[in-house]
């Protein structure tokens, strides 16, 4: 068995989520590690330069908004990419400039393992967003009508 290329870091702090997901990006041959609150996320970032961060943003000890200014201010990580992986909800509740630093958003409640694993690797592979407003630094969330 070849050894992953890619480090992800996933912050959940849902069992559940993690399980099926963090499977998955394993199976595609990604090294995944896990953090299960804002707090165990910062202090591993200090140490591990991930490729990526799948972050929840609402997580005990630090939110996932906590985490990714965190990330944001540090020079080392700035430039890691962060896709946000978190509820409807909370995602359109964020101040957009709170969230600014993200470079994607996937709601939990539409995703499955195949759309969180084609997200990475398009974030990986540098593929724009193609539901990225070019310009406007804003990631806007899909509307579905019944």
């Amino acid at each position: 068995m070849s050894m992953p290329d890619k480090t992800i870091l996933f912050v959940e702090d849902s069992e559940v989520e993690l399980l099926v997901y963090k499977r998955t990006l394993e199976k595609a041959g990604y090294c995944v590690r896990v953090a299960s609150d804002g707090l165990e996320a910062m202090r591993m970032l200090h140490h591990l330069l991930p490729d990526l961060v799948l972050l929840d943003l609402v997580l005990p000890r630090f939110d996932g908004v906590e985490v990714l200014k965190f990330m944001r201010s540090d020079e080392r990580l700035k430039s890691v990419p962060v896709i946000i992986f978190s509820t409807n909800s909370i995602i359109e509740a964020a101040d957009e400039r709170l969230l600014d630093g993200a470079d994607r958003r996937l709601l939990k409640s539409l995703s499955t393992p195949a759309l969180l694993l084609k997200t990475v690797r398009e974030v990986l592979s540098g593929t724009p967003d193609e539901n990225h407003e070019e310009g406007t630094g804003k990631h806007p969330l899909p509307v579905f009508v019944d």
